[in-house]
């Protein structure tokens, strides 16, 4: 049987898919800005749906919903996958979970560390300087391996994990937050240099994914004049 995120990859080279995506990616970037004319947090939320509606249009599977232990953003023939957009020439790190609790925040980091992640990780990366959309995928087999060469931690063992508590160092995987008002936990850079050295694969195209504010006022225009005929 073909791994899902073999059949995934191949929708993504589709030439119609990296079409259709922009476009969606183009609406959700007019709609997403403040009125100093940047991005507002939302985008994010707005660009994992528009790559799950447009996957779900070219016969790739896809149901969101919640489940426990999971962060997962959607699920692919029932893969838990977590989405990650950003905005970048360079590879760059990305939120695994949000929260602006400190606390909260290293708790996650010991739970990754000694538990694992659950959900395999799409990554899109949207170059503003070239017009290129980058996606990288990596499963959580061979994430969780890559956490635990890291951190120093051979298995998933909590029992173990205690036992060996002094030798590990989540901070090798884990930015450790430096602020109450710094939202979310992150890998570190050494990590995430790491992460797109051994993801599974990588698919590149250009296209035209930024849009401007003023089609979405366009659209509802157009929208308010075929309600009224």
């Amino acid at each position: 049987m073909v791994p899902y995120h073999f059949k995934l990859r191949n929708v993504i080279k589709e030439p119609i898919f990296q079409k259709r995506l922009c476009r969606l990616y183009r609406y959700s970037s007019s709609e997403c800005r403040s009125n100093d004319g940047k991005h507002t947090p939302d985008v994010g939320r707005m660009r994992e749906r528009d790559l799950i509606r447009t996957l779900t249009h070219h016969g790739i599977q896809t149901t969101q919903c919640e489940k426990k232990h999971s962060r997962a953003d959607c699920f692919i023939d029932d893969n838990s996958v977590s989405i990650k957009h950003y905005t970048s020439k360079y590879n760059k790190g990305f939120k695994v979970t949000w929260t602006s609790d400190k606390d909260k925040a290293d708790e996650d980091i010991f739970n990754f560390i000694s538990n694992g992640l659950n959900d395999d990780m799409l990554i899109v990366k949207l170059d503003e300087s070239n017009h290129t959309v980058t996606f990288f995928f990596m499963s959580i087999n061979t994430l969780n391996r890559l956490v635990r060469n890291h951190a120093g931690h051979k298995t998933f063992d909590p029992l173990k994990f205690n036992e060996d508590k002094e030798k590990i160092n989540p901070y090798k995987v884990f930015k450790k937050k430096g602020a109450t008002n710094d939202r979310g936990v992150e890998f570190t850079t050494d990590f995430i240099k790491d992460f797109y050295r051994n993801c599974e694969w990588s698919e590149s195209f250009n296209g035209t994914f930024i849009g401007d504010p003023k089609d979405a006022d366009e659209r509802r225009d157009r929208m308010l004049a075929e309600i009224c005929n």
